[in-house]
């Protein structure tokens, strides 16, 4: 008699569609639906080569399985032809209606570039949101009617920790993933009784995330990244094969709707800004040795010094409360403490 297999069997057969899937945690999420043995993984980019590479390296490390595999171009960035071009790739994706996508993850995205408010403007803005959130709002406004039925079926979507730990020069990306974040409760309402949860997530080793040091040298990458693992609780930034286990986890379990699932390296609760400091963690600091732009430096500098000012000045009025007391009485102390944060999520 055949031993049960009722766990690792809950994705056979299912059909999973991943937008941003050539490559980074996109690609992990494909690698590990394959190894579930889902019977269609496809996946989208914005670029035909890119696609066709990542469906061929798939394909080349899962020979078995390969004819489960593809890929289909979308781009994300048109802003003109965005809906129509969504549109066109659910379309591709259910074989003009014959099939049904049992779930579906969401992670795509842009390098987001570090912006002071007092630059911000509306065309910056739309930039930000377009791929991230817009393009998003549009996928899941078309891809519900393709969604199979039941709470067997699934979309899960990504944000990040700049909402809850914000990030001095990213006002812009906080309000983003805060967006996704409400977005994912509104449509576990909306898509009922499937399910659609978001992954909320750190820094990850990507290209994106390397993106910011393409012209430095190794060293400074080395650097950058020994940093960036000392701040967190998990002492490393996340790997596109472990953080891949969220997406997986809110596929394959049918009672999870509405939520959040982090996949952070804890690091919105890793250290204090004093312990930081002390082991030279400050922000200012660390951007500088690997050479950061010296005019987002400045902008980060003035904003650190502008809110202890605030702070001192409130204590001196006569409110009764030390700079401390006042960072104790914030919502998130975490908040506040944003300005001394490091790499950007």
């Amino acid at each position: 008699m055949a031993d049960q297999n009722k766990f690792s069997s809950k994705l056979r057969g299912a059909c999973i569609l991943i937008i941003g899937g050539s490559a980074g945690v996109g690609y992990a999420v494909a690698e590990a639906s394959i190894e579930q043995d889902a019977a269609a993984i496809i996946i989208s980019s914005s670029n035909a080569k890119k696609a066709e590479k990542s469906v061929a390296s798939l394909q080349s490390s899962y020979a078995s399985k390969a004819s489960r595999i593809s890929g289909i171009v979308c781009d994300l960035a048109n802003e003109e032809a965005l809906e129509r071009n969504i549109a066109n790739l659910l379309n591709a994706a259910i074989n003009g209606d014959t099939d049904r996508i049992h779930h579906g993850a969401y992670t795509a995205g842009d390098s987001p570039v570090p912006r002071a408010l007092a630059d911000v403007d509306l065309t910056y803005i739309k930039s930000m949101f377009l791929i991230r959130a817009f393009a998003l709002l549009l996928f899941t406004k078309h891809a519900r009617k393709h969604l199979a039925p039941g709470a067997g079926s699934s979309f899960t979507l990504t944000s990040g920790t700049a909402s809850v730990r914000p990030i001095a020069g990213f006002p812009v990306l906080a309000a983003v993933t805060a967006s996704v974040q409400g977005l994912a409760a509104a449509l576990a309402v909306d898509f009922a009784p499937a399910r659609v949860n978001v992954v909320s997530l750190g820094a990850v080793n990507t290209e994106t995330l390397w993106s910011y040091l393409a012209d430095r040298s190794p060293e400074e990458r080395a650097k950058l990244e020994s940093i960036m693992n000392a701040s967190t609780l998990t002492r490393s930034i996340g790997e596109p094969a472990d953080v891949a286990e969220a997406y997986i986890y809110c596929m394959r379990d049918n009672n999870v709707t509405g939520a959040s699932i982090d996949s952070t390296s804890g690091h919105i609760l890793s250290k204090s800004r004093e312990t930081r400091q002390a082991q030279g963690l400050d922000v200012n600091t660390m951007f500088a040795e690997v050479g950061w732009p010296i005019s987002w430096m400045t902008r980060l500098t003035m904003i650190s010094k502008s809110a202890e000012m605030l702070w001192s000045t409130s204590a001196a009025s006569g409110s009764g409360q030390s700079p401390a007391r006042m960072r104790q009485n914030v919502r998130d102390p975490r908040i506040m403490d944003s300005h001394r944060w490091g790499p950007m999520q």
